[in-house]
């Protein structure tokens, strides 16, 4: 196994929809990448990607390669998935799925790298654990919402007609644009139909979330009609709210890194809502909540197959 050629690599960044500017860059690490000991680093990376392929649950955190090589550590993980591609795309051919259902999951590197543009102000990549995720089959975007095979983790919720702790559900993770109802609505048919063709074996009774979105103090700021306040209603909430998230969740609401608050555009209700909650002193959190899915026809496997934790993945070349 060895790293993509600039070709190769340019082919995987344009199909995974990654802009120009972050493409160059990539691109231009590539002469550092080459260095033996970091190009060792890269396939290491890639191998541990490859032995947990479908494997629901984090890696052990990858860490920051900063300290290291300057800025360009931060171009060091994007050559990780991107030699990683057609392991992570074969994994889910072989589970059926096409690719073009499998790319708009991976296309979050370039989401990622174009995040980390806007926060820091030069190319680079700081959410490679999250990504771990994508580039392992885990996650799939099946129209307005992301569904992420995991296991629950929350507060035991069996008792109210929840998941029991470690039971597999999936996780809904929430990309930025309109959250209306009817898109939700389908989002989730479209799961329910999805895992059960392409992961039969499995069951999942619970959609679950943790996201700032589902903090019942937005609802101090919101319109009750509101799609964010409507789409909290679908969820039962594990009791404990975790630490305070404000700094995260102004990171991710108006994509800046440690924003003067008197900074920050409050044009929107959802705005002037963050920033005054933090003004006062108040924290935000990340709730965790969970509600049940829609009942599907399950599919079965023939009674001579069994479970695979992995699937094949393309020969080494």
């Amino acid at each position: 196994m060895c790293i993509p050629s600039a070709v190769q690599a340019t082919e995987h960044l344009r199909a995974l929809r990654v802009e120009p500017e972050d493409l160059a860059a990539v691109l231009d690490a590539r002469s550092l990448i080459e260095h033996h000991s970091v190009e060792r680093l890269v396939l290491d990376h890639v191998a541990k990607l490859r032995a947990a392929m479908g494997v629901p649950g984090p890696l052990p955190p990858w860490p920051d390669l900063l300290p290291h090589f300057g800025r360009a550590g931060r171009l060091v993980y994007p050559w990780v998935f991107v030699t990683a591609l057609p392991h992570a795309l074969a994994y889910q051919r072989a589970r059926g799925i096409d690719a073009a259902v499998a790319l708009p999951s991976l296309a979050n590197l370039a989401h990622q790298l174009r995040r980390h543009r806007l926060l820091f102000g030069y190319a680079g990549l700081h959410e490679q654990d999250w990504l771990t995720r994508h580039f392992r089959g885990l996650i799939h975007v099946l129209g307005r919402l992301h569904f992420e095979r995991a296991t629950w983790l929350g507060t035991s919720a069996a008792g109210a007609g929840g998941p029991e702790l470690g039971e597999p559900v999936l996780d809904l993770h929430i990309p930025s644009g309109a959250l209306t109802p009817e898109a939700c609505d389908a989002a989730l048919s479209n799961a329910v139909s999805f895992f059960a063709t392409h992961f039969p074996e499995e069951r999942y009774r619970f959609a679950t979330c943790s996201s700032w979105v589902l903090d019942p103090q937005l609802r101090e700021y919101l319109d009750p009609a509101s799609n964010i306040v409507r789409f909290q209603s679908r969820f039962s909430l594990d009791p404990e709210p975790g630490p305070d998230r404000t700094r995260t969740l102004v990171d991710f609401v108006f994509d800046r890194a440690d924003a003067d608050l008197d900074a920050l555009p409050t044009a929107t209700s959802l705005q002037r809502g963050i920033v005054a909650h933090a003004r006062s002193g108040r924290p935000w959190h990340f709730r965790r909540g969970w509600f049940p899915l829609p009942e599907s026809p399950r599919q079965t496997l023939p009674s001579d197959s069994a479970p695979t934790p992995t699937l094949p993945i393309t020969r080494e070349r």
